[in-house]
């Protein structure tokens, strides 16, 4: 299911082949679905946003258990995302600085490196109020389309993203506005898209365990309990909470 919570203002046709749309805001837009429902829609969207908020602040509160190398002095060459060798099955988190990889024009590409491990998720935070990946270098190795179901990007901060590469993972940034020209490969959440890509159903599979009380109490130390009802968007449908624009190429 795509769920628009906002008006869609289209310049092209959307493409969600064998999916339900539903546009709770005002469609001038063409949409190739399944099924494309107006007017309303079942989620509580100021409740969700609530959550999804709540859920990025827990993930960012996380405490960092592998590191990114990235090139920072004068040679050109690759960012490595290195799994811990003692993650095993556990969570791999990763705290970044947007500056030491997005934007970053010596990353010619960038690298997930799990060292033969099968993490249960990868949380990858990253600090930073506006983000552009123009001058930065393209996915290799473990970011594929194959990984993508258990990894998230989680910018917390960020207020605008610019996308021109391919992304993997699902994409969690509530209070952004997003702009796309290639592919996403996972769920997207976000305030405000602006779309000139796709946006691939690979949708978040991996287990994080989340207690949304021990996002004040006792954010490193969860508890055990089922994911609230919202947060099962992130693994069933591609879901945004403004006005979602596409625009012609």
């Amino acid at each position: 299911m795509l769920i628009f919570g906002g008006d869609v203002l289209s310049g092209t046709t959307i493409n969600a082949n064998n999916y339900t749309v539903v546009v709770t805001g005002n469609n001038n837009g063409t949409i190739n679905s399944t099924l494309t429902l107006s007017g309303s829609s079942t989620l509580d969207f100021d409740s969700s946003t609530t959550e999804f908020n709540d859920f990025s602040n827990y993930l960012s509160n996380l405490n960092a258990n592998s590191l990114l190398d990235y090139p920072n002095g004068t040679q050109h060459g690759e960012a490595k995302f290195n799994a811990d060798s003692s993650v095993g099955i556990g969570l791999v988190v990763f705290n970044i600085d947007a500056s030491e990889l997005f934007g970053n024009n010596l990353v010619q590409q960038y690298n997930l490196v799990l060292n033969n491990q099968s993490p249960s998720a990868v949380v990858i935070n990253v600090a930073g109020e506006v983000i552009s990946d123009a001058t930065m270098g393209n996915p290799v190795g473990g970011f594929n389309e194959s990984n993508s179901d258990f990894m998230i990007w989680n910018f917390y901060q960020v207020l605008e993203i610019n996308l021109n590469i391919q992304l993997h993972g699902s994409l969690l940034a509530p209070l952004a506005t997003l702009s796309t020209s290639n592919n996403i490969d996972g769920s997207v959440i976000e305030n405000d898209f602006e779309q000139n890509g796709e946006a691939h159903n690979n949708l978040f599979t991996g287990t994080i365990t989340y207690d949304p009380i021990s996002v004040v109490t006792a954010p490193t130390q969860p508890t055990a309990v089922p994911v609230p009802s919202s947060l099962l968007i992130f693994a069933a449908a591609l879901f945004g909470f403004g006005v979602w624009r596409r625009r012609s190429a």
